[in-house]
């Protein structure tokens, strides 16, 4: 904003107005990575993983960290972490998602969010594999989804990519994978394909390599 006399008094975010209050100049000229800061060149918030210390922008003590104030307490964590908690109270550190399980990719204090291919999230603390019969899984089964409304997991669709029932098996309405019947899969076991609708019928081949069906 202009006065009268044609000095700056205030300015947009991300810029101060300097002693001369000739014009606004932006923050970035004191740091790089200075996103908002005040009057007496002093910086008050910077860019992810940093936080101001004067005019200057320091990285955050924890390499999980997202968010830090000035006294380097943690506030938000990057995505793969969560933010530790001692009671009711955070702690102001990351911990990393596979502090839970090896294959937890996204999580909060209480429970893993996603997992990696091959396992599923079933709002514990841990990843379950999808083909572990012992824990819920299916046989057979090489990716799947948590089906909430049943209570147990869901192999997904076989696809191109091989994900899902592995090839020579189709969904079954259990959520589970059921051998392909066809007497012609004998034929090539490694290409066989078939669908719930045509499981003792013939769906067609399908290269394992490309995914290719004809």
């Amino acid at each position: 904003m202009w006065t009268n006399a044609g000095t700056c008094t205030t300015c947009a975010t991300g810029n101060y107005v300097p002693d001369d209050q000739s014009a606004c100049i932006a923050c970035s000229t004191l740091n790089s990575n200075c996103m908002t800061c005040t009057a007496n060149d002093t910086c008050t918030s910077c860019a992810a993983h940093l936080f101001p210390t004067g005019d200057l922008c320091t990285d955050c003590f924890d390499p999980g960290c997202a968010t830090c104030d000035v006294s380097d307490t943690c506030s938000l964590c990057l995505s793969g972490y969560h933010l530790l908690t001692m009671g009711e109270a955070t702690t102001g550190y990351c911990e990393g998602c596979e502090a839970y399980h090896p294959a937890c990719m996204t999580c909060s204090g209480t429970e893993c969010l996603t997992c990696g291919m091959g396992y599923y999230a079933d709002g514990s603390m841990t990843c379950k594999s999808c083909s572990n019969t012992q824990t819920g899984g299916h046989a057979n089964c090489g990716s799947c989804t948590w089906d909430a409304s049943a209570g147990k997991p869901k192999c997904d669709a076989t696809d191109a990519t091989h994900t899902g029932c592995e090839w020579g098996y189709y969904l079954n309405t259990d959520g589970g994978c059921t051998a392909c019947t066809n007497s012609l899969t004998t034929l090539s076991p490694d290409c066989a394909l078939c669908s719930s609708d045509r499981n003792d019928g013939w769906a067609g081949w399908a290269d394992p390599t490309s995914g290719a069906t004809f």
